[in-house]
């Protein structure tokens, strides 16, 4: 074991959540972690063993491979990945973000299942006409906590509930329909959607912030993304249009995820104020791993590290890089003769060469 750590919903402070915590437990390998300890303390194995592929991306399979267990006791769910695998780093990159991003948290936390539930609700309810006007042989499945809302009952529409695996979802459906008049932020239900490569079929607004590539991706109202339904339950679509906007959308989408990744972690960085960057950069400084180490640890292994003096002959390069994150003239205020003495305090510097920039300027 390398790390444990809390992550999801229920790791970030006063942001609404289900009443489930997911841990992510750190190791070098999958083939060689100790699973037997794991089970022994009331873990259950199960699915899914590998995470989602972001849209459009060409991922190696070990990027996203991960064990997957449920503890009998209470509601708990452990996630085991690989350090520095693409599946560990996001949900730890993603949980930062929304701590240090109060606005963000209580935006992500206030979109969640009531706007779902009003556009869905109406949507149903709008469906119900064109398909009793056109006898329309389709099949509505709904899947996840917003079946809780729906209290109506249409013959063409079967509610799932919450799901364990979405994989099961998106193995039994030939599209995906979002219904959102409105609603705010990011859909990832597009984005899940385009990541398992099946076609999506959405309003203007519920496609807001992707490509759209055909108009079955943005249809202006709820009745025309209706009529998009009956089109396309009587062949009047090719399906090679919607497999080939399907992969244009996919692609179009895991740029822009790329680009705003980059951008991400550096709001990220700036967000954490210069001790914590200056702690960061001395941990790469020194080939010390980041990706799995929480704010916390980072601080606190670099203020370790910082007083060994096994690292004196690096003082000049990490003091230099340090300076150079942080925006401080190279050689400022002595840090290349102070860092890696028995004790010095990483910390404490830092507050203080911040205090004298603030003075000066």
């Amino acid at each position: 074991m390398i790390a444990l750590h809390h992550i999801g919903s229920t790791a970030v402070p006063d942001l609404v959540a289900k009443d489930v915590i997911d841990i992510q437990l750190t190791v070098a390998s999958l083939a060689d972690y100790p699973y037997q300890r794991i089970e022994a303390v009331g873990f259950e194995p199960g699915k899914p063993t590998t995470d989602h592929c972001p849209p459009g991306l060409t991922l190696p399979r070990q990027e996203l491979a991960k064990r997957f267990y449920k503890y009998r006791r209470s509601a708990a769910n452990l996630h085991v990945r690989e350090r520095g695998r693409f599946n560990q780093r996001y949900p730890l990159l993603c949980r930062d973000y929304l701590r240090t991003h109060k606005m963000a948290a209580a935006a992500y936390g206030r979109s969640a299942q009531l706007v779902n539930i009003v556009n869905f609700r109406r949507f149903l309810s709008i469906l119900a006409r064109y398909v009793a006007l056109y006898n329309l042989p389709v099949e509505v499945i709904i899947a996840g906590n917003v079946c809780d809302g729906i209290a109506e009952d249409y013959p063409f529409a079967k509610k799932l509930g919450f799901l364990d695996d979405s994989a099961e979802f998106y193995r039994m459906v030939d599209a995906v329909v979002i219904p959102l008049e409105f609603s705010t932020g990011i859909k990832i239900k597009v984005a899940e959607a385009l990541a398992w490569n099946v076609p999506v079929l959405a309003t203007r607004d519920a496609f807001d912030g992707f490509r759209a590539y055909h108009p079955t991706q943005h249809a202006p109202t709820l009745p025309a993304l209706c009529e998009i339904l009956v089109a396309l339950a009587y062949g009047e679509i090719p399906p090679d249009e919607l497999a080939w906007a399907t992969r244009q959308a996919g692609i179009a989408a895991a740029a822009a995820q790329k680009r705003g990744f980059a951008e991400l972690q550096g709001w990220i960085d700036t967000s954490l104020g210069p001790v914590v960057r200056a702690c960061r950069e001395l941990l790469s400084c020194l080939n010390q791993p980041l990706q799995e180490l929480g704010v916390d640890e980072v601080v606190e292994r670099a203020g370790a590290l910082s007083r060994d003096d096994a690292y004196r002959p690096l003082a000049g390069h990490c003091a230099h890089q340090i300076c150079q994150t942080l925006g401080y003239p190279v050689g400022s205020w002595g840090l290349s003769q102070k860092i890696f003495q028995r004790n010095f305090d990483l910390h404490g510097q830092i507050k203080w060469i911040n205090q004298q920039i603030v003075l000066n300027s």
